[in-house]
């Protein structure tokens, strides 16, 4: 039964109590099934189609002595996106369905011409009816799957979360599933923290930190890295105002149009971010630097957070927010983003310094903005050999990955993002560290 219809529609109060409550209905669930392929309510799970063309030919395979060693299964296959653990369709373009994907043990979902399972375990379908042994290679968040299930069906993983490579392994599932669902649709953006509440809390055991508007306390400097792209033929931009508060502008769910990565995130040790062609991956290690494993990771040069502070309508941590606040103390620049471009430029010498990743589109006005760069990390190429030899200052500074901020005036000292920035700059500490409020 869909679970929605327990909840009384149009009812706050109902709303705000029930919502909370999906992390059990699919973590206690038998199966969960979906109707994957139907664009509506009223489409329900079946559709016509010819059953000869699905049903999977079994082929004999002979090794080269001409003596049977195994079977093949062949037919015309439905295909399977690559990250994707099975075939796609209305419902994975939803915000609401992503934490039912993940939470649930079983799911059986209703295709576009074929039925699909997927557990913590295997993947199986139609066309492909055996046990597929190698499930992380199916989808990025078969990971997260498995992390959660293991955690509540077996008490002795749960000692594991204070282990430093599945606590880094945790952070960057999320941050991967961060940018599956930021892509989804949603009807109502006041909604968006909402709907993912039941992962995030079932992640808050797992890590046993502080969730905060989408980010995770401990982990907070690589949490904010992410970067706003363009969705499914929209541009990101953040809610308009009457529409009602999301989260704070450090938090990737303040875009609710378009999508974020948060490779960056995942790239970051040790105030060093790394770039390139390589795929960075929970498994993947720093060479040479086996200080890099700590966590949280920390840098002489890394924003000192003193506080986080993040107000919820309604009891719940993981639901909707009201409010959100990070004092921190970091080395700051003014720099110039120029009208209609993406180039940033000294401000007293006017010659480039950079180049801007704007959060949202509309951003990139026709006058002169002038930004705020908060230095976040270094960046350099992983198998740059010139940075193994320089000196431990060119090692914290040079070229690197900034907030890019814009004062609310409000009051003093208070900032809001606007996007990331990449300056070559080498003299961030010529000056003190500032003490900043992020909105």
């Amino acid at each position: 039964m869909d679970y929605a219809l327990c909840i009384i529609q149009d009812d706050p109060e109902d709303w705000q109590r029930e919502s909370i409550k999906m992390r059990d209905v699919y973590k206690n669930a038998l199966v969960t099934i979906c109707a994957q392929d139907s664009p509506n309510p009223f489409g329900g799970c079946f559709s016509r189609r010819d059953p000869l063309i699905r049903r999977p030919i079994v082929l004999p395979l002979y090794n080269e002595e001409g003596l049977l060693d195994g079977e093949l299964f062949w037919s015309r296959d439905v295909g399977v996106p690559s990250g994707s653990p099975g075939p796609l369709g209305p419902l994975d373009y939803r915000a609401w369905t992503l934490q039912e994907q993940v939470l649930s043990g079983r799911v059986l979902a209703y295709c576009e011409g074929t039925v699909f399972w997927f557990c913590s375990t295997t993947a199986l379908w139609e066309a492909k009816p055996i046990w597929e042994k190698d499930i992380q290679r199916l989808s990025d968040y078969a990971k997260l799957k498995r992390l959660v299930i293991n955690y509540d069906a077996w008490p002795v993983s749960r000692m594991l979360r204070s282990a430093k490579k599945t606590r880094r392994a945790a952070y960057d599932a999320w941050y991967d599933l961060v940018g599956k669902y930021s892509g989804r649709n949603i009807t109502k953006p006041k909604d968006r923290m909402v709907a993912i509440s039941a992962v995030a809390e079932a992640m808050s055991l797992i890590l046993d930190d502080q969730y905060v508007a989408g980010l995770w306390k401990r982990d907070i400097i690589r949490g904010l890295l992410w970067m706003s792209v363009r969705g499914r033929n929209v541009r990101p931009r953040r809610a308009k105002r009457g529409q009602g508060y999301v989260a704070p502008s450090w938090s990737w769910a303040s875009i609710n149009h378009g999508a974020v990565l948060a490779l960056f995130s995942m790239k970051l040790n040790c105030g060093i971010l790394t770039y390139g062609s390589q795929i960075i991956t929970p498994e993947f290690r720093f060479r040479r630097y086996e200080y890099m494993e700590e966590l949280p990771v920390k840098a002489p040069s890394d924003p000192e957070i003193l506080t986080v502070q993040c107000s919820n309508i309604g009891t719940s941590p993981f639901g909707q927010v009201k409010s959100g606040t990070i004092r921190l103390k970091g080395y700051t620049r003014e720099v110039v983003l120029r009208p209609r471009g993406k180039n940033l430029y000294d401000r007293a010498l006017h010659t480039k310094i950079g180049k801007a990743h704007i959060d949202e589109f509309r951003l990139l006005s026709s006058r002169k903005l002038v930004v705020t760069c908060l230095f976040m990390a270094r960046y350099v190429k992983e198998d740059e050999e010139a940075f193994l030899s320089s000196s431990k200052d060119i090692q914290q500074f040079g070229k690197c990955i900034c907030l890019g901020l814009v004062p609310t005036r409000l009051r003093k000292n208070e900032y809001r993002r606007i996007g990331l920035a990449e300056i070559d700059y080498w003299k961030w500490d010529m000056e003190e560290k500032r003490e900043i409020f992020l909105v």
